[in-house]
């Protein structure tokens, strides 16, 4: 659902599409301007992209503030030190978390961006070096391009 909301499932749909769906054939076919082209599309997409991983960063900090607030005065009670036991600090966040109304709410919000942030991570870095592909695919192309008639002229 949020893939769709951010354009990610309808890649067929978009400018992007035809970048990111290209055969060997298609890419021979390119002139150096459509690589051009492609290049800055796709960086425009991995922009677009990281803005959304930001946007629930941002969401998700916000989120965990809010339970560290809600839960400071009552962690405490879940440490072991009554017994011989060590507990994480993780491990008396969850239970202070569950044990508190306000908290656990919040808690829903940080595990969905945490979610949306784990599927998308990976997508601006990947967006960026296709498009230094078509770059670098522009510039050979040039460059035969150049030698072609540079040939002619003799």
């Amino acid at each position: 659902k949020y893939e769709s909301k951010i354009g990610l499932s309808k890649f067929t749909e978009t400018d992007i599409s035809r970048y990111m769906c290209m055969t060997s054939d298609d890419l021979r076919k390119l002139s150096p301007e459509e690589c051009t082209e492609g290049a800055y599309l796709l960086n425009q997409e991995a922009l677009y992209v990281q803005h959304e991983i930001n946007k629930y960063k941002a969401q998700m900090d916000w989120a965990n503030s809010r339970i560290n607030n809600a839960i400071s005065k009552e962690i405490a009670q879940y440490s072991a030190s009554q017994s011989k036991d060590y507990t994480p600090f993780e491990y008396k966040r969850i239970n202070a978390i569950k044990g508190n109304s306000a908290a656990q709410p919040l808690q829903k919000v940080v595990n969905e961006a945490e979610r949306i942030i784990a599927r998308l991570s990976y997508i601006p870095n990947h967006l960026s070096k296709l498009a230094q592909v078509l770059l670098d695919y522009r510039h050979n192309k040039m460059a035969v391009n150049n030698r072609t008639s540079q040939h002619r002229d003799m």
